[in-house]
Order: structure tokens, then C-alpha cells, then sequence
């Protein structure tokens, strides 16, 4: 993640699956305090550069998601999105 210095707007990256390649998504989004408290709770759309659809996804798994592979820890879980839910991947809820 990016630190804001001298007025530059900081970027963080966030990550998730495609559903049907099963490939990472890496997706930037403004890292400031404020973007985050807004997008926390939020489901995002997305265009898939893998297979072309929109996913949906959910914000604040994809960030602790991007935020760990930027550390090179690995997630446990990624975000894998469908049309109409935001259940984790491999996650019976759907």
C-alpha cells in the first residue's frame, strides 16, 4: 500500500477472483482514509480483464486480500465473485 507524501493521493490495491478463470483480479482504489471509510461496507462492480464480465465484490475482503498479497503473505481466502453475491470462494453460500 502507498503512504501519502506532500499531497500526493496514495493508492491501495485490492484483489479478488475471477469466477470463472479462477485468476487474481488486481484492482487500485484511492487509499486515503476517508475513500476507505466510504468503500468498507460496499460492494463493488468490476469489468473482468480475464472472461469480459462484471463481478461483483465485496470491498473490505478484497482489500485485507490486496494488502496481504502486497506483503507476500497470502491469503487464505480471496473474494471470488458472482453475479449477485458476495459469498467468499468456496463458501456454500451463494
Amino acid at each position: 500500500m502507498s503512504t501519502e507524501r506532500s499531497g500526493v493521493t496514495s493508492f491501495t490495491n485490492l484483489r479478488f477472483l475471477c469466477v470463472t478463470t479462477g485468476k487474481p483480479i488486481d484492482y487500485e482504489v484511492p487509499g486515503d482514509a476517508q475513500t476507505l471509510k466510504d468503500l468498507w461496507a460496499r460492494t463493488l462492480l468490476r469489468s473482468c480483464c480475464h472472461c469480459g464480465k462484471v463481478h461483483r465484490f465485496d470491498f473490505r475482503t478484497a482489500y485485507v486480500d490486496g494488502v496481504l498479497a502486497d506483503l507476500d503473505v497470502g491469503a487464505s481466502e480471496l473474494v471470488s465473485p458472482t453475479e449477485g453475491s458476495t459469498a467468499p470462494f468456496g463458501s456454500d453460500e451463494r
